[in-house]
């Protein structure tokens, strides 16, 4: 009974700090069209649509506070992303993952994390992910079944 309550609450108070986007903790879309929206505590924010078609393989993260945590994902037998969509430019973003088109070229940020608003955000620009399997510690392939 108490559970209900609590979720209750958290429904009143999701409403009160504006709507279903106030209450949201993942928004998927646009992040140009999202960039305006606060929400309380963290964000998570994954472009689906858009972005560039190809073979974008993540190279391993530079010094960020989250490379310990990053540490020992063998990066270059991960599965490439199938496509990264532009993010907008933002100055006080952290880019945490970059990945290279067919591991030529410049590379662009996929993973960043930024504060807005006293919001924290973490947008995820690359597709295709769902081949990746972290089981156990190992980075392997996931095969579609």
């Amino acid at each position: 009974m108490a559970r209900r309550r609590d979720a209750r609450a958290r429904r009143r108070r999701g409403r009160a700090a504006g709507g279903a986007a106030g209450a949201a903790r993942r928004l998927v879309g646009d992040p140009g069209a999202l960039a305006g929206i606060a929400t309380p505590g963290a964000l998570l924010v994954w472009p689906t649509t858009g972005g560039r078609d190809g073979d974008w393989y993540v190279e391993p993260p530079s010094a960020s506070p989250l490379a310990g945590y990053l540490a020992g994902i063998p990066w270059d037998s991960l599965p490439p992303a199938s496509a990264v969509s532009d993010l907008p430019p933002d100055t006080g973003a952290l880019p945490v993952l970059q990945a290279r088109l067919a591991r030529r070229g410049a590379s662009r940020p996929i993973a960043v994390l930024s504060e807005q608003r006293g919001s924290r955000r973490a947008t995820v620009a690359a597709t295709g992910l769902w081949r990746w399997d972290f089981a156990a510690g190992r980075a392997t392939w996931r095969t579609a079944r």
